[in-house]
């Protein structure tokens, strides 16, 4: 699950920790694009628009109140070249 961090400045990509939640898809992410976007300080509409194209391009599926990674591998690629610590 997402977890924000309190000493952590908002929009922090260390405030985002995927739960050590496993299924057949790899980590389960249980949060809401509303809540990602409080913990990022991003718009809920851009957050939207980012997590469709990570789902289009294989990284990530969505499902209700769920992310579930696909690709971590090319989910830390694109942290990494954000300049983001994957946290």
């Amino acid at each position: 699950m997402f977890q924000s961090s309190t000493t952590e400045p908002r929009g922090s990509a260390r405030g985002l920790r995927p739960a050590s939640r496993y299924n057949r898809s790899g980590t389960a992410v249980k949060n809401t694009h509303e809540q990602i976007a409080a913990i990022t300080g991003i718009n809920r509409v851009s957050v939207s628009r980012i997590l469709n194209g990570m789902a289009r391009e294989g990284i990530i599926s969505l499902g209700y109140r769920k992310i579930n990674v696909l690709d971590p591998e090319a989910l830390s690629r694109v942290f990494n070249a954000l300049g983001l610590p994957e946290g």
